[in-house]
């Protein structure tokens, strides 16, 4: 089953999945046990700036956000593939998920920052309003699984960790009010990622999350890469709209951009289409269930 994974990638153990998955669905988010390797960062690193340095137009103070990533490097859709994330997803979702977004985000060292997403994060969940969308019993049921790929080093102070509210995503939407506020009020279930450069985070769409700008030396950069249902329309790109979507991909490639399937392909797979069973190769050794969209068939988080 292992033979399909590339082979620098870490792979998680049953066990781990299960611990991953528990710890995901009380708090909200998790750190992986394992880092990307040094080849994919500084690939992504070198991809980064080169995308960033296009972008500022000689302006290296400016702070960059771009979606739909991996149409713009194909490292990215290397990440998009790596391995750890794509167990969890399944174990999230069953084998029926695909790419719900890509984005990369590449912050300078910023004194006087606008709350706009760009230069800092203010504190938001991802996607519709929470309040709109399907709840499984009394929690948030998931509509996307998002990982964090940290290619700088967040270790220091003021170096614009990533911020959750631990828990967020199991009770009522937190109120819309202006980050100090906000950080008093959850004070008690406030942590900040400071975290080393290959780090790996993945946390829940309705989790409320921040990133205040780097004040220090660092500048912050790292990309978003997260998996919906293949009932969800992807976020930030089209289905179906690049010939190379079909040409010179692999079948997980193919099914987790949304290359185009017949139909009845999604209810009744044909053995003949390897794409269709392409996921099933991230399925659990000892083949145990746990999922957060269906918590009843795993784990059931508990508000």
């Amino acid at each position: 089953m292992s033979d399909i994974y590339p082979t620098d990638d870490p792979i998680l153990s049953d066990a781990q999945r299960r611990e991953l998955m528990l710890e995901l669905s009380v708090n909200g988010s998790v750190i992986l046990p394992h880092t990307i390797s040094d080849t994919l960062l500084n690939q992504c690193l070198e991809a980064l700036d080169r995308i960033a340095h296009e972008e500022r137009q000689g302006d290296n103070n400016t702070a960059v956000k771009l979606t739909n990533i991996i149409d713009r490097d194909p490292i990215f859709r290397r990440l998009m593939l790596w391995t750890p994330a794509l167990q969890l997803s399944y174990d999230a979702f069953g084998p029926s998920f695909h790419l719900c977004q890509s984005n990369l985000v590449s912050r300078p060292p910023n004194d006087n920052p606008s709350n706009n997403f760009i230069d800092a994060t203010p504190w938001h969940s991802d996607g519709p309003r929470p309040r709109m969308l399907p709840h499984v019993g009394q929690s948030m049921g998931m509509i996307y699984l998002k990982f964090g790929f940290f290619f700088s080093d967040v270790t220091g102070p003021q170096d614009g960790p990533l911020k959750i509210i631990r828990g967020s995503h199991l009770s009522a939407e937190v109120a819309e009010q202006s980050r100090d506020v906000i950080e008093t009020q959850y004070g008690d279930q406030l942590e900040a990622f400071h975290i080393p450069a290959g780090t790996v985070i993945a946390f829940h769409q309705a989790q409320w999350h921040a990133a205040d700008a780097p004040y220090g030396d660092i500048e912050r950069k790292n990309a978003y890469i997260s998996y919906t249902p293949t009932w969800v329309k992807p976020m930030d790109r089209d289905l179906h709209h690049q010939d190379d979507i079909v040409n010179g991909t692999s079948d997980i490639e193919r099914l987790l951009l949304g290359a185009y399937r017949e139909p009845f392909q999604f209810w009744v797979p044909k053995q003949s289409k390897p794409e269709q069973w392409a996921l099933n190769a991230y399925a659990r050794q000892d083949g145990s269930v746990c999922s957060l969209f269906y918590p009843e068939r795993g784990i059931s988080p508990q508000p």
